[in-house]
């Protein structure tokens, strides 16, 4: 038989393996980050309705990227996951 990987929650697992092989195009989602959202649906409907119209959101979110010092390869979406976690942890910011 073969051996469950991933531990108890797989698609958290899968997702962050995901995210960390093309971070411009998933976010990271997990438990933390899905009760931070708040949010009724999908992480995807959430985000484009974040990110829609909008353009002042993702100026933001450039800005505490650009605060954060010399890091202007890392995408919006990364960032955005970053502030999610931080965030729902409560980590100091």
């Amino acid at each position: 038989m073969f051996k469950r990987c991933g531990g108890k929650d797989r698609w958290v697992t899968a997702n962050k393996l995901l995210a960390r092989k093309r971070p411009g195009l998933l976010p990271v989602y997990d438990s933390r980050v899905k009760s931070a959202l708040s949010a009724p649906g999908s992480i995807w409907a959430c985000l484009w309705s974040w990110f829609e119209g909008d353009s002042r959101r993702a100026e933001a979110v450039a800005g505490l990227r650009d605060q954060a010092g010399d890091i202007t390869d890392i995408s919006l979406l990364r960032c955005l996951d970053v502030i999610l976690w931080m965030h729902a942890t409560g980590a100091p910011t």
